[in-house]
């Protein structure tokens, strides 16, 4: 599928910038590999409301984080995140990707969880 020239530019030029904006430096250790320093990940963390029926309503907090497909370290290291692969926070705190990365208008959309 090609994309139009607005897709294009916005993937060549704005989605780099976004990303080096509010991107936030984290490792990527990808299942049976080494660490990759300095990936740009955008975090994204919302609470949910969910409906439980006749008891009521439940919060539950959902993480869909996203990385550039081209994002220049994971480039330089000819990687890509996968199922099972770990993001490192600058504090320690480890993330686990739960199920397939998907690609989406430029981006790989994670689904995390909290991990050891």
């Amino acid at each position: 599928m090609s994309l139009s020239p607005f897709d294009q530019a916005f993937r060549d030029d704005a989605l780099p910038a976004i990303y080096a904006e509010f991107g936030e430096a984290m490792s990527y250790t990808p299942p049976g590999g080494s660490a990759v320093e300095g990936v740009l990940v955008i975090p994204d963390e919302q609470d949910r409301q969910h409906s439980a029926g006749e008891y009521g309503q439940m919060r539950s907090a959902e993480r869909v984080w996203s990385v550039q497909i081209a994002d220049p370290a994971l480039a330089a290291a000819g990687v890509t995140p996968a199922r099972n692969g770990v993001l490192t926070r600058s504090d320690g705190e480890r993330l686990m990707i739960d199920g397939a990365p998907r690609s989406h208008d430029g981006e790989w959309l994670l689904d995390l969880v909290a991990t050891a």
